[in-house]
């Protein structure tokens, strides 16, 4: 018999938790409350990084005329 994995979830999975979604403000998209804070982490700085990439080509454009 195995070791007991009764301590092995992480989460809160109360009726709040799994039906309640959270939309991130940064692209829209839904997700439950476990996995908002990830999502919102990683999404904020896939933008930022967009962000600053469609700002240098707005400047090259300019440089190039």
């Amino acid at each position: 018999m195995g070791p007991s994995r009764t301590s092995r979830s992480k989460y809160n999975h109360s009726e709040q938790t799994l039906k309640g979604q959270h939309q991130c403000p940064h692209c829209g998209k839904k997700f439950k409350t476990q996995g908002f804070n990830r999502h919102e982490t990683s999404c904020k700085k896939r933008m930022d990084i967009m962000k600053e990439q469609e700002a240098f080509a707005l400047e090259y454009e300019q440089d190039q005329r």
